[in-house]
């Protein structure tokens, strides 16, 4: 039993997002309007989901956010001297990002055929930046840290979609190659296949 009913009313979180928006981080702002306008569209409040949207990329490129991601092939150094928690923000960052994309494309299917572009001032697919890790080794603590705790520079090898289309190429004629697929990188891609069919 819910005691207060506002609980379940999305209006009501957005209004205190809004309320509190000012003692907010970066990251748990992009959070915020993620979590937030999933909810609102759903809800009936499209509009205000596609401008929460368009408020996150406007604050991701104020803040340089995707270029901040990017360690490319330097994985090992950045291993070395980052800590468990900035490991953990990073993940958190990359499943914020990757969350804004999945939701724009649901609500561009949300809007029905044709399935026009919503605004061009949402976050589109970014082939570059890295996939998320397993969903399943996220929720264990992501499995970045070896037995001793230290962070595991395997663990930091990224993939981007360049990497996910070799591996797709590669499964075609080596089904072995299927395996190396995780849940969140089969997620990206059954939406980004919908995303290319609209």
């Amino acid at each position: 039993m819910i005691p207060n009913q506002n609980l379940r009313d999305s209006q009501h979180w957005y209004f205190l997002a809004e309320k509190f928006w000012d003692l907010l981080d970066l990251e748990s702002s992009l959070q915020a309007m993620v979590l937030l306008s999933g909810s609102l569209g759903p809800g009936g409040y499209v509009q205000q989901a596609i401008e929460g949207s368009e408020r996150l990329l406007r604050l991701m490129n104020f803040n340089k956010v995707l270029t901040t991601l990017q360690i490319d092939t330097d994985y090992e150094s950045y291993a070395q001297v980052a800590t468990k928690r900035q490991m953990l923000l990073r993940e958190d960052l990359l499943r914020t990002i990757w969350g804004s994309w999945k939701l724009n494309v649901f609500l561009r299917i949300n809007r029905g055929f044709p399935f026009n572009q919503i605004s061009d001032q949402l976050l589109g697919f970014e082939p570059n930046l890295q996939f998320p890790s397993s969903d399943s080794a996220y929720n264990v603590n992501l499995s970045l840290f070896d037995t001793n705790d230290n962070i595991s520079p395997n663990s930091l090898k990224y993939r981007t979609w360049k990497d996910i289309e070799e591996e797709l190429r590669l499964a075609s004629t080596n089904s072995a190659v299927y395996k190396s697929f995780n849940d969140a990188d089969l997620v990206i891609m059954a939406i980004k296949t919908v995303e290319d069919i609209m």
